[in-house]
């Protein structure tokens, strides 16, 4: 069987890209990683096939043409678990845990990421990882942060220089890894959104994440705990800017309908 880009995992994961067309970041392109001959590598390359069978260009240059035996859904679950094997990388960034839920903090050097991690910790948060963050995908979707080991437990913050988070804040402080919820970028293009706010989803490693930007220079900690609690209350209940402008559709017509509008109602006037 051909397979198509139509299979998440595989049009992510082979693609480079995330199905809404965010770029993935980091994530290796060698062949001999992805695919191969035989063995126990669930897709193979083939040497030759019609262009409209071949995927998009991939990094380097190469065009992979894939093909497997299996079904799409077995082929989707030995992917998955293709990339919990050897897709593993190392990215910039700072990894937090926010009341149970992972916050990988991106953004150019001086931003802030430190800072608002040193902030957090303060308030009772976790540190998984600062400066440099490895990352793996898990089963089901997930990815997974830890620390590499030269930086475990350690906080890098302009001024203060490298900071021990166990010695200041305790061993609870620290956590050796965490599935992430969240990715925040820090950012100066960040858009104000007014209700909606800057939020989209963005493609990591084969993985689809909400994504949040902010502008560094405001108060981020309290702006990424309040992310991270609204994240967890629309996964309960529902986006609450998509509530509000709903409300207001449902209160603006109940007007409409209980007075019309002046010219409306002069109208009426002088035709009776």
């Amino acid at each position: 069987m051909i397979v198509h880009l139509g299979i998440p995992a595989l049009a992510r994961a082979l693609a480079g890209r995330h199905a809404a067309g965010d770029a993935t970041a980091g994530l290796p392109v060698a062949v001999g990683r992805w695919f191969g001959d035989g063995g126990d590598c669930p897709v193979r390359r083939l040497p030759e096939a019609p262009d409209h069978l071949r995927l998009p260009p991939l990094a380097g240059g190469a065009a992979p043409i894939i093909h497997s035996p299996l079904g799409d859904q077995d082929l989707s679950r030995r992917l998955d678990r293709w990339l919990a094997r050897h897709a593993i990388v190392t990215l910039p960034g700072t990894l937090v845990q926010i009341d149970g839920t992972g916050v990988l903090i991106r953004g150019e050097a001086g931003s802030g990421k430190s800072e608002t991690a040193l902030a957090l910790l303060q308030g009772g948060q976790r540190l998984v990882a600062d400066d440099a963050v490895t990352l793996q995908p898990r089963p089901q979707g997930r990815l997974k942060g830890c620390c590499p080991p030269l930086l475990r437990g350690r906080l890098c913050v302009r001024g203060l220089g490298l900071l021990d988070a166990e010695a200041q804040f305790g061993p609870a402080a620290r956590l050796p890894h965490s599935d992430i919820g969240l990715v925040i970028d820090l950012t100066a293009a960040a858009a104000a959104g007014g209700l909606e706010g800057d939020w989209a989803r963005t493609g990591l490693l084969g993985r689809s994440l909400p994504r949040l930007r902010l502008a560094p220079g405001r108060p981020l900690a309290s702006l990424v705990t309040a992310a991270v609690h609204e994240l967890q209350a629309r996964n309960r209940r529902g986006n609450t800017a998509e509530a509000f402008a709903a409300e207001q559709f449902t209160a603006i017509r109940r007007r409409c309908v209980q007075a019309p509008h002046p010219l409306v109602a002069a109208s009426d006037r002088v035709t009776g």
